[in-house]
């Protein structure tokens, strides 16, 4: 059996020294091989690379998360927790929502859902500093409201109802 073994690597050490029944020296052996990893990785690098040119499905789709969050929330009032998350702080600066969706389109092959798209446009058109200023409106309410509710309950845990 260790015979048989040692017959076959024998074999194939003796085949891997000649190349068409001429020797080769160890020089060249590590030669070729250096040649051939190199070549191994310049292939799987470049396979590596064509498989990022594509668009991925959270690129295509950036508003899938928003729609998704939207369908799986409970409360009555989700539509204006959408509005609102809509209307980031207003900038002259600031990309529109169009344009920062198109921009996973750059250096990538694919293109952004055209429904995604419109959405953006949609949140473009609200996303002003008349909106803005409705929007800080209701928060400093809502704060307002909630520091009366906080005081109501501290007032109501010092004194008994009973």
């Amino acid at each position: 059996m260790f015979a048989r073994i040692r017959r076959i690597l024998s074999q194939f050490f003796s085949n891997s020294r000649t190349i068409n029944n001429e020797p080769l020296n160890k020089v060249s052996l590590i030669v070729i091989i250096i040649v051939d990893i190199f070549i191994l990785i310049n292939v799987f690098t470049g396979l590596d690379d064509i498989s990022r040119w594509h668009i991925s499905p959270t690129e295509a789709y950036p508003c899938y998360s928003e729609w998704q969050n939207y369908r799986a929330k409970t409360t009555k009032d989700k539509d204006y927790e959408i509005v609102r998350l809509s209307l980031p702080s207003y900038t002259n600066n600031q990309l529109s929502f169009r344009r920062n969706y198109q921009q996973a389109e750059a250096g990538h092959l694919g293109k952004v859902s055209q429904t995604c798209l419109q959405y953006a446009d949609y949140k473009d058109k609200i996303n002003n500093p008349e909106k803005q200023q409705i929007i800080r409106t209701i928060d400093q309410k809502q704060a307002k409201i909630s520091r009366l509710q906080q005081t109501n309950s501290t007032i109501k845990s010092q004194y008994d109802s009973t």
